[in-house]
């Protein structure tokens, strides 16, 4: 398959929002110009540090029960309400405090406390994908997860072993989605880019929130700034020369290429499958050899001299009739 949304260049696509709460100096900061969180025991802050953090490292024995979308402590994420992005690109720093080492990471496509997909690292517990109002959860260690909130109800989609991330430094965090397409970035090694060893640790296909919803950022008993937030959107189809994408990511009248988990150096997928990865080929046109190209080196040349001529006797044809 030639083309593969993942081909276009996030340097084609266009800033449409952008945040550094330094204009702001709250506390709590839950409730300032669209920005809430949903659990109550945590206003979040503004005040004394960059970006925007959570106040509240709570016991998971008190805290209202481990249970996704009623307000407990599996609620504490912080959410822009006022702005709604289906395709998008969402990049922002992430430090998470000392002392702290559970869960934190980034909220995306949400429409309610019990509709939405997230993504955490943590490096020593992360709740469980069940509704647990008894308290019970994951003594993972270090481990990242994917979750989609489901009508109320959790389920991870992929993990990942021992990230690698510093507590108490900034690490950069991308998520990218297209239709039913998301791929997750850390920047493990601080520098700027996504390219290192298992700085790609998440990518996947799934269907539990295709419309378009809020961003935002969570936190599972932790401490955690968020800073440096940026969203980019796909420019307009005109301005890039690219056919419109459809809901599958691809443009239209192509298909996309199929989907395969992330892998790191060694090959192996991170999360527990065993297809390999694939690596979407640069965007351009059908060459000789391409699958369903219909085409050779020598139909090529040839397509190429009838279309010459075509134009020749076309401005003959012009000439004449000046």
């Amino acid at each position: 398959m030639w083309w593969s949304w993942s081909s276009v260049a996030l340097a084609q696509w266009v800033l449409d929002w952008s945040e550094d709460f330094d204009r702001y100096d709250l506390e709590p900061f839950s409730g300032t110009d669209g920005w809430v969180c949903d659990y109550p025991n945590d206003a979040w802050s503004t005040v004394g540090t960059g970006g925007v953090r959570s106040l509240d490292d709570f016991n998971t024995s008190n805290c209202g029960g481990l249970v996704w979308g009623t307000g407990g402590c599996n609620s504490d994420h912080l959410v822009q309400t006022g702005r709604v992005y289906g395709d998008f690109a969402l990049e922002v720093t992430m430090t998470t405090e000392g002392g702290n080492d559970d869960g934190a990471g980034v909220v995306f496509r949400y429409q309610s406390d019990s509709e939405y997909y997230v993504v955490m690292w943590s490096r020593d517990k992360l709740p469980l994908p069940t509704n647990e109002p008894t308290g019970n959860y994951d003594n993972t260690g270090h481990e990242g997860r994917v979750y989609s909130i489901h009508n109320g109800v959790g389920r991870v989609i992929a993990t990942m072993d021992d990230p690698t991330y510093e507590i108490g430094q900034p690490h950069g965090v991308r998520v990218t989605a297209v239709g039913n397409r998301f791929d997750v970035f850390l920047d493990v090694d601080r520098d700027g880019t996504y390219t290192g060893p298992d700085e790609h640790p998440f990518s996947f296909v799934d269907g539990d929130h295709p419309d378009p919803g809020h961003v935002g950022f969570m936190v599972w008993t932790n401490r955690t700034a968020f800073d440096d937030l940026r969203i980019l959107v796909p420019p307009p189809p005109e301005h890039t020369g690219l056919p419109p994408l459809d809901h599958t990511g691809a443009p239209t009248g192509h298909s996309a290429a199929p989907s395969s988990p992330q892998t790191g150096d060694t090959g192996e997928p991170v999360d527990g499958t065993t297809s390999p990865v694939e690596v979407a080929p640069v965007l351009r046109w059908p060459r000789p050899g391409d699958p369903g190209c219909g085409c050779s080196s020598t139909g090529s040349r040839s397509w190429m001299i009838q279309i010459l001529g075509l134009l020749a006797i076309r401005r003959s044809v012009r000439r004449q009739r000046t």
